[in-house]
């Protein structure tokens, strides 16, 4: 499932019936190479509140469900939920090998909606390339260091 598929839901709250709010980013865990939870607009709440994946009931749907309002937590600091990234962060990065080619640019993430597993990048090359040849996916397992500039990938001819 893509990001962009998530950002927008719907938040419902399975205890009470009611639409507690709406899915603003995903909060991944680079170094586990998973998302670990969301990020959620609550009006209610005037702000944002932090989702832990475990509380999800279910997200591969039209709809977040989840196991209960009370689950939702204000982040502290820059960090959130323990995560080392906010998804939006990624986005836009360039994709590098060790030895300086470049592979693209994020473009989104893609992450198994029952495991949170990230499963890969979609990488643009640029305008043209993308429609004449497609965007192209990388796999989560190919990244070799999450700098904060760039995202370093294996060599080139391991691809």
């Amino acid at each position: 499932m893509r990001r962009k598929e998530l950002i927008g839901r719907r938040v419902v709250d399975l205890e009470t019936g009611t639409e507690v709010g709406i899915v603003r980013e995903l909060i991944i865990d680079s170094s586990l190479r998973r998302m670990t939870g969301l990020l959620v607009e609550v009006p209610a709440a005037g702000g944002v509140a932090a989702l832990s994946l475990r509380s999800v009931f279910a997200l591969e749907n039209d709809t977040v469900t989840i196991r209960s309002f009370q689950d939702l937590q204000v982040p502290q600091g820059r960090e959130v939920n323990g995560a080392k990234h906010l998804c939006r962060q990624l986005i836009g990065r360039r994709v590098l090998t060790p030895d300086g080619r470049e592979c693209g640019v994020v473009e989104d993430l893609v992450v198994d909606p029952f495991s949170g597993d990230l499963a890969g990048y979609e990488l643009s090359a640029g305008l043209i390339s993308d429609i004449l040849e497609g965007r192209k996916m990388l796999p989560a397992g190919e990244i070799t260091f999450l700098g904060r500039d760039v995202i370093i990938t294996k060599p080139f001819d391991e691809l």
